[in-house]
């Protein structure tokens, strides 16, 4: 990715070819135009020449070929001349004559081969088709209609429903109990956002970068980029805005905030290109991140973290985020697949996996157990031994989520399964009570 730039110094066919020969596309797996699909493979059994004409690299156009079976010779961009606007209508004019082809678009750069061309096919959506028939005055042959992507989608994309794990920044602010500092509140609340937005980001590259894994998941395949319903070139274009947005808001807290966020995007971002990929270290990993978030809440309100507390965030993040990999290994049991893709994982360590998380689980329980008697409880419970009260609910809770997790009814995520799960809200509110009652004289 970094030599992209020295690529485009010599231009966009050359860097088309680099990308294409670094790149390695399950064709089988790409998002296509059904419909569009369905009525060029029925022309090209009427005995139909097809001919797939392209501004994409021959290298991609000819894997996208061989597997649909529907062209009958490919035209592609080749390192030298990329094949777009009036160079593809002179490549084909120069091939079949003048006016003496159909040709199906999709873009504005196709206007003038739209104008040259026997018949004028459109794929797009009903927007995009009235603004070209209107300013360009083509008057199309056959449309197939694209659905446009919503404001849904966006928010589908940028994973709103992951920011719920940005509630852990306020963790320092009810442990330190100070929750009615209103100018602390504001103050995480507005970091609440900023992490959203840096988040967002996050998850966007990892999508652009899981593409080809995501279109071989059963159920990742109908992500908004993998499936298509947002185009790649806005995910690219969400990247920037929403990171920049975010690194905004953290130094308008402060510059120790704003450190704290970038160390979690290089954290982030060594685990997508790396670490999430080891077997283990991506839990770790995914652990750390979760804590991290805590962390951040702290420097944001600037009050000192207990050392039990980070690991007791350590352990219990850790146990579900193998369980989150267990879910994933269940899953791949049912299908009667061996290695995750993408991952480093197995069929044959589900039972492994499951031990080790329910090990940190009740490690993170025991650390808590330990915490109760240290001399910072007392400083800010009035009677710290009711806390102990706490501890049952964490055993049921963690038992909980493995038991389900066992039985394979554990979804890929099980924070945001805690999230919708009634039982969890019941443990979450059992857990505040205990609180008040051990804080109140």
């Amino acid at each position: 990715m970094i030599f992209i730039p020295f690529w485009l110094m010599r231009g966009k066919a050359y860097t088309k070819s680099r990308l294409a020969k670094h790149s390695s596309l399950k064709y089988e797996y790409l998002p296509y135009e059904t419909n569009l699909i369905k009525w060029i493979t029925q022309e090209h059994n009427s005995g139909r020449k097809i001919i797939l004409a392209t501004g994409a690299d021959e290298i991609i156009a000819k894997g996208v070929a061989n597997h649909l079976k529907i062209f009958h010779e490919v035209i592609g961009s080749n390192g030298v001349v990329n094949l777009s606007g009036l160079t593809k209508l002179r490549e084909l004019e120069q091939r079949y004559g003048k006016n003496n082809f159909d040709y199906v678009g999709n873009s504005r750069k196709d206007i003038e081969i739209w104008h040259n061309a026997r018949l004028s096919i459109v794929v797009g959506t009903i927007k995009f088709i009235n603004k070209i028939m209107r300013k360009e005055g083509i008057s199309f042959d056959r449309i197939f209609i694209r659905n446009r992507f919503t404001a849904k989608d966006i928010f589908v994309t940028i994973r709103v429903n992951q920011w719920v794990k940005n509630l852990l920044l306020f963790v320092p602010l009810v442990t330190a109990h100070l929750i009615n500092e209103i100018f602390l509140l504001k103050t995480l609340i507005v970091a609440f956002f900023a992490f959203g937005f840096t988040s967002s980001s996050i998850y966007i590259i990892n999508d652009l970068m899981d593409l080809e894994y995501d279109r071989q998941h059963d159920r990742k395949q109908f992500r908004s980029l993998s499936s298509g319903t947002v185009p790649i070139y806005i995910g690219v274009m969400m990247v920037p805005l929403f990171m920049i947005s975010g690194l905004s808001l953290s130094y308008l807290i402060s510059s120790k905030y704003f450190t704290a966020v970038m160390l979690y995007i290089l954290l982030t971002l060594i685990y997508s290109l790396w670490l999430k990929k080891v077997v283990l270290a991506d839990v770790i990993v995914l652990a750390i991140l979760y804590t991290s978030r805590i962390i951040a809440g702290a420097i944001a309100i600037n009050v000192v973290l207990s050392t039990w507390l980070m690991m007791f965030s350590i352990f219990i993040f850790l146990s579900l985020a193998l369980s989150k990999r267990h879910s994933e290994l269940y899953y791949l049991r049912g299908k009667d697949k061996i290695m995750a893709a993408g991952r480093g994982y197995k069929a044959i360590d589900l039972e492994q996996v499951s031990s080790f998380g329910s090990a940190s689980g009740y490690i993170s329980i025991l650390i808590f157990a330990l915490y109760i008697n240290s001399a910072e409880v007392g400083k800010l419970y009035a009677h710290p031994t009711r806390l102990l009260l706490i501890c049952p609910l964490l055993i049921y809770w963690i038992s909980r989520i493995w038991l389900l997790s066992n039985r394979g009814e554990m979804p890929d995520d099980p924070v945001l399964f805690a999230v919708k799960d009634p039982v969890s809200y019941l443990v979450g509110g059992g857990i505040g009570l205990i609180l008040w009652i051990a804080t109140v004289a």
